[in-house]
């Protein structure tokens, strides 16, 4: 497509009033615009300049639009306060943990990648924050320490995956990564106040080896994704959760925005991302009338 097509779409996604849209917007309109296969640099919509692939999905939408997925961390960062910590697993090339950064003043991060090529830009990313506010974790997490083998997508690098060994499909390449036990790594904080999990498909055995540390540290928040139906209080996921102390939500994006609905037993949604809420620490006000929550939220049954 051309150039001023390309630049008469940007406008249109970057002006978008809406919460949400964008992003298919970019998707249906501009999915065979062609922005190069090296790495430039894009402001998102909250100001940072962020260094991205052009040929990749989460740098298209970025270039484009500005933002990727950009309300559903906004959820996430409503339960944020000052000087809070963010573990950010599957941290790509940073935006979520540099939106972190520029809108929670005096917070922490832990940003968790283990893919080479996107650790360089992350690396890249965050380092426009004072160096003390963030740390970098090379590396994946699993159940156990050892080495895997990260299967990656060049046309969606954040959508990599663990595999026992790489098939070399088409347009995908392998890369052997370190795996660190989660329950180690999360064990060893002091404190953690949220925490976003995107490792396509690895959640719940992640949640599962850091269960004791999450029961212990109680961050006010954990966004993760199921495509599964694991999240449902009778369910894997759930049950986990629920005995680490959590009350887990569906999150329902509507065009204005987002909101959290509590799953009961059996509860399949169709949507795949989830906000876990600790039942036992203080909540910002702010968070719990955006999203109705309860005085106190009461266990699952």
């Amino acid at each position: 497509m051309s150039a001023p097509f390309a630049a008469l779409l940007s406008l249109a996604a970057r002006g978008w009033p809406f919460a949400n849209g964008a992003g298919r917007l970019v998707e249906r309109l501009g999915g065979a615009i062609a922005l190069g296969d090296g790495v430039r640099d894009c402001r998102t919509r909250d100001g940072t300049v962020l260094r991205v692939y052009g040929d990749d999905l989460i740098g298209r939408r970025l270039i484009l639009s500005g933002q990727f997925e950009a309300s559903l961390f906004r959820t996430l960062l409503d339960f944020a306060e000052p000087h809070d910590r963010l573990v950010d697993i599957g941290a790509n090339l940073g935006y979520v943990s540099a939106m972190a950064l520029a809108r929670v003043p005096g917070s922490h991060v832990l940003a968790i990648e283990p893919q080479t090529e996107i650790g360089a830009l992350l690396r890249h990313n965050l380092s426009q924050f004072p160096a003390d506010r963030w740390e970098i974790l090379a590396a994946g997490l699993s159940d156990r320490d050892g080495e895997a083998m990260l299967q990656v997508n060049r046309a969606n690098r954040g959508g990599a995956w663990l595999v026992e060994q790489w098939g070399g499909a088409q347009g995908e390449a392998g890369e052997a990564i370190p795996l660190l036990h989660a329950g180690r790594v999360l064990g060893a904080l002091e404190r953690l106040d949220l925490l976003k999990i995107d490792i396509e498909g690895h959640e719940e055995m992640v949640l599962r080896a850091a269960a004791e540390a999450l029961a212990r540290l109680q961050p006010k928040a954990i966004l993760f994704e199921d495509y599964l139906g694991k999240a449902a209080p009778d369910a894997p996921i759930g049950k986990l959760l629920n005995e680490c102390g959590y009350a887990v939500f569906a999150v329902r994006k509507h065009l204005l925005g987002n909101s959290l609905v509590p799953l009961g037993a059996g509860d399949r949604p169709a949507g795949r991302d989830y906000l876990a809420v600790s039942r036992s620490r203080r909540l910002p006000e702010t968070a719990r009338r955006k999203y109705r929550l309860p005085p106190n939220l009461v266990p699952a049954n």
